[in-house]
């Protein structure tokens, strides 16, 4: 794991959930992006702590944990607007997000009753015309 140093972690994670907001946010409310980067960094803080590594942000192992997280969610974001969706209709928080492993955020769509994946099919064809998926 090698990982560059974050030198200004406030800074550094404010730029993060700008870029989210840019990326996502055109019809997404922006207090849920950012509180999907809140969520990666408390992941990153929980892992750290059941992996033994210490949770400051000049450890690259730590600094690794929370970068991994997030191109995990902003990837499925980016390939998956069925998750896109269910954030926006709030069907899905955005620390459950953050603490989904990539297999789940790719088949949590899956597991929803017809009915609800029926209804997230408008949203889904929404995003992915804007979004160019």
């Amino acid at each position: 794991m090698s990982s560059k140093q974050i030198v200004n972690p406030p800074v550094f994670r404010e730029n993060v959930r700008s870029k989210l907001i840019q990326k996502f946010g055109k019809d997404m409310n922006p207090s849920i992006l950012a509180n999907i980067e809140i969520g990666v960094y408390n992941y990153a803080i929980k892992e750290a702590g059941n992996l033994k590594i210490i949770k400051k942000w000049e450890v690259p192992s730590f600094s690794t944990l929370y970068m991994d997280r997030l191109r995990t969610i902003y990837n499925n974001l980016k390939t998956s607007p069925e998750l896109l969706a269910l954030l926006h209709t709030e069907e899905l928080s955005p620390k459950t997000l953050a603490f989904m492993t990539h297999p789940e955020m790719n088949y949590y769509v899956l597991l929803l009753p017809f009915e609800q994946y029926k209804n997230l099919s408008l949203l889904f064809h929404q995003y992915s015309s804007e979004y160019n998926l």
